[in-house]
């Protein structure tokens, strides 16, 4: 199944100009563009918490996420397509483990920590890390599950430090009524 999908993308590739660029572009600069986006929030964090928070959030989950990613990729050797297939591959990559897709993994890292903290700049955002998922498998230089298991390890982390960020915050809420009362 995951090579019948990685068939159904890529065969798209080099056979449609605009499309070929489109996912050039988004492969190679959207990822930074979500890195300014954490950028701007701890900047403007400076003189806004909740920015502040949003920025310092994110950039944990993106550290813990691309941690957990490179260890993975450590133990579990995996192929990536051009090296196993004959693909249509339109900029050249190196051969290093194909699972996951660290690009995907750090940009649904960010995408989901703002995400959490701002539903409409974060939605945006994810849609970023989703063309950048697409356009790795495009490329051929990602398997889908590739690309799935990058967003899923975000996802996971994102949603643990979430949790445990709720559970800090009760704490001290209950903490500062007992002081209260």
């Amino acid at each position: 199944m995951d090579y019948y999908l990685f068939r159904l993308i890529n065969d798209l590739s080099g056979h449609y100009r605009l499309l070929d660029m489109v996912m050039l572009w988004s492969s190679e600069y959207v990822t930074i563009l979500l890195a300014f986006a954490l950028f701007g929030f701890f900047i403007v964090g400076l003189k806004k918490r909740i920015y502040m928070k949003t920025a310092l959030f994110t950039g944990a989950a993106l550290i813990i996420s691309m941690g957990i990613g490179y260890v993975i990729k450590g133990l579990f050797y995996r192929p990536r397509p051009f090296v196993e297939h004959d693909v249509n591959l339109l900029i050249i990559h190196n051969t290093a483990s194909s699972f996951p897709s660290n690009h995907t993994l750090a940009a649904f890292a960010i995408g989901l920590g703002i995400f959490f903290f701002h539903k409409k700049v974060g939605s945006l955002l994810l849609l970023g890390a989703a063309l950048i998922g697409l356009s790795r498998v495009y490329l051929g230089h990602h398997y889908p599950l590739d690309v799935f298991a990058g967003f899923s390890i975000a996802l996971l982390v994102v949603f643990l430090l979430k949790k445990g960020m709720n559970k800090l915050e009760k704490g001290d809420r209950r903490h500062v009524a007992k002081r209260v009362s």
